[in-house]
């Protein structure tokens, strides 16, 4: 055995003045300190037995039982209470030679009491020894129970329960202290919040909550609730009974991410009973919305809970079915979780919810169509309350039926999406993809290549009709029960459908954008005969417009290419054009609307993480600033109507002067024509009138040739 004690002992004897006293301290406390946890098992192996360290003690002469460590300050008890904590013989004997040992504190401050707590290593096998220890120290001092090391200000208490200690030491250390439940250590925990953090039984919670029911609604060090952290960290429900026991209004305390126990439980999916336990204490929870705006109907669909629990969560509070949190309604979450019953449900509560547009991800339909859950039921559900959502792209152009063909899913998915609108084989996205292109192989590709028959295309039709009507009848009218919050829906789904439309990737009903596109694209794919002679028609004058357009755009870049020179700060940075319809960010720096809303969307966070995360702005997420490359949360973008109205003015005189400039060089070359076309009639009558008066010489051959003709200034 090699140890710090052992070389203290040796260099104690070496010295002349020390006396046997002295040595025999020292050479008890190596031989106490044997066992303690603090050495490797080899060093433990050899601890003295119990019987023969208590003949030790009792044999040792009074000046060696006071013997106290050089370096650490440690005194015999210390040494006995961490290397004997299960044994009491020892530790008693060693109180009955010197009482006042019991009280003394080692440099860390750290009294035997504390070291008992620290060198327990077994509660199971020696749970009435350690008690019994307990119980010997603390008769001897009852002080040391309210005594803190130095290092964390940590009481008994607190390393007992730290250390997993019986619930009858738990129980002595509180009657003998109670205050010590209410005290914290230097990381801000009570006695409690380390029970929760080692997972103690129930009864160890009950009886620390019975002296400080308190404790209940206090934060520890890192601001968490005791409820929140019981159901985040997966306590049984009887540890949740407990602590709502002790202090009802734990269940309506908020977060720092704006949420209550109730949204933390569904988050991390706690068990039925815990969810029904915490809507019974406050059922007004399931109308509370997180800082991110979701409510728990939100939480509890996106982390795929039991359909029982769901329904007891929306019964708690049915508007939750309407709620918009992060610009996604709660049909959006159930259909990526792809679970029909819950998928109907939701809808059944909230059929307009289908027609919510959410920037980032579209309709519920796209979000069902690229789920990795996606089934053909949840798919059809949607579709049954909104069937019009098959004929609607997403930020990206893409129709349902694409995004289904990217996600190579079930190939009864993409042939429901393909009989709600026929057409959209044919649709082309903004990369000017149809679905064929989008899908990797397999059976969907035969289908998409294949389509329909003309009679399944009919029978399809009929079919989107009558689910049409049929839908329209689940809107309610406005002025009934959230009515108004639906038709809102459906009106805001309309603009942004139209709004889609505008910038080419309208509805399939529209004729402009991408629905000429898909025309176009069939045309070029050889079925011109299969178009009608309206689509044609539609085609021809899209066609036109499209040229007209394209002429003004070649006009106007070499114009704007120099306005740029001399005003470089009209420049959006991150497409280098010239500003059309600058917005001012939050970074301070103005773009060009459509570039920066794409750059915001692809730079965008994990939308679930920032939910959690609690920052406000859209969804709770954040975008990189293009410019400082810093993270915002907020996405408001305010126009600049003085700084493109300065630029328009600006390029409508530029090409204003370029076509004055233009129609003068025009008219000047028109005079010139005019001009030299005069001047070439006067020399051709007078070539007339010359060859009348030398007629003769020349029929005479009398000389000198054929006459010259007159050159013509040019």
């Amino acid at each position: 055995m090699r140890s710090s004690s052992s070389a203290a002992a040796v260099a104690a004897a070496a010295r002349p003045d020390v006396t046997a006293a002295s040595i025999t301290g020292a050479l008890l406390f190596l031989l106490l300190s044997t066992g303690s946890p603090r050495n490797p098992p080899s060093v433990r192996a050899h601890q003295v037995p119990v019987d023969v360290m208590v003949a030790l003690v009792e044999g040792a002469p009074v000046r060696a039982i006071a013997h106290r460590d050089a370096q650490t300050r440690r005194s015999l008890l210390h040494a006995a209470a961490a290397s004997y904590a299960g044994s009491p013989e020892v530790v008693k004997r060693l109180l009955a030679r010197r009482p006042a040992a019991a009280v003394e504190e080692c440099v860390h401050g750290e009294t035997p009491l504390t070291q008992c707590m620290l060198g327990a290593t077994d509660f199971n096998s020696s749970s009435s020894s350690y008690l019994a220890v307990i119980k010997a120290l603390l008769a001897a001092a009852p002080k040391c129970a309210a005594k803190a090391r130095k290092s964390d200000a940590a009481l008994p208490l607190h390393l007992a329960v730290v250390r997993a200690a019986p619930l009858a030491v738990i129980k002595e250390l509180i009657r003998v202290h109670p205050a010590a439940a209410k005290r914290a250590d230097s990381s801000g925990c009570l006695a409690l919040h380390h029970a929760l953090h080692s997972h103690a039984d129930t009864g160890v919670m009950r009886a620390l909550l019975h002296a400080h029911p308190g404790a209940a609604i206090t934060k520890d060090g890192e601001d968490a609730y005791p409820l929140h952290f019981a159901v985040e960290d997966g306590c049984p429900v009887e540890i949740v009974r407990a602590l709502l026991a002790a202090d009802k209004t734990c269940a309506r305390l908020i977060s720092i991410n704006g949420e209550m126990a109730l949204h933390a439980a569904l988050y991390h999916g706690q068990t039925h009973d815990v969810i029904t336990l915490l809507l019974r204490s406050h059922a007004a929870a399931a109308k509370h919305a997180s800082n991110a705006q979701w409510l728990p109907l939100h939480f509890a669909l996106a982390r795929d809970a039991a359909p029982e629990t769901v329904r007891m969560v929306l019964a708690a509070h049915r508007p939750a079915a309407a709620h918009v949190g992060g610009d996604l309604t709660p049909l959006h979450l159930a259909a990526e979780r792809g679970n029909p019953d819950v998928v109907r449900e939701i809808a059944a509560a909230c059929p307009a919810a289908a027609h919510h547009y959410s920037s980032e991800v579209g309709l519920p339909l796209h979000f069902a169509a690229g789920s990795a859950n996606a089934c053909v039921e949840v798919v059809r559900s949607v579709l049954a309350v909104f069937p019009g959502a098959a004929r609607r792209p997403d930020a990206d152009g893409a129709l349902p039926l694409h995004i289904a063909a990217t996600s190579n899913r079930d190939i009864s998915v993409v042939k429901l999406l393909l009989e709600s609108y026929p057409s959209g084989l044919h649709y082309v996205d903004q990369l000017g993809r149809t679905p064929v292109h989008c899908v990797v192989g397999g059976e969907v590709t035969r289908l998409l290549i294949e389509g329909l028959t003309p009679a399944e295309v009919r029978a399809a039709n009929a079919a989107v009709t009558a689910a049409a009507a049929a839908a329209a009848m689940l809107v309610p009218v406005p002025g009934s029960q959230y009515g108004n919050v639906r038709s809102a829906m459906v009106a805001a789904a309309a603009e942004a459908g139209a709004a889609a439309a505008a910038e080419g990737g309208g509805d399939g009903d529209s004729r402009g954008g991408a629905e000429m596109l898909s025309l176009l694209a069939r045309v070029r794919q050889g079925a011109a005969s299969d178009l009608a002679e309206g689509e044609l028609a539609a085609l021809r004058g899209a066609l036109t417009g499209y040229v007209h357009d394209l002429d003004a755009e070649i006009a106007q870049r070499p114009v704007e290419e120099r306005l740029l020179s001399a005003h470089p700060e009209w420049m959006c940075p991150i497409g280098h054009g010239v500003l059309r319809d600058p917005v001012l960010a939050a970074d301070g720096h103005v773009y060009e609307r459509r570039k920066l809303t794409l750059w915001m969307r692809r730079s965008r966070g994990d939308r679930e993480s920032d939910a959690r995360a609690g920052v406000s702005g859209a969804s709770g997420a954040t975008w990189k600033s293009p410019m400082t490359g810093l993270a915002l949360a907020d996405f408001a973008l305010t126009t600049r109507d003085d700084l493109r109205a300065e630029i328009e003015a600006a390029v409508r005189d530029e090409l204003e002067h370029k076509t004055d400039v233009e129609a003068a060089a025009t008219a000047a070359a028109v005079a010139g024509t005019g001009a030299v076309a005069a001047a070439g009639a006067a020399v051709g009558a007078g070539a007339v009138e010359t060859k009348k008066r030398g007629g003769g010489s020349a029929a005479g051959g009398s000389g000198a040739g054929p006459a010259k003709k007159p050159r013509i200034a040019r």
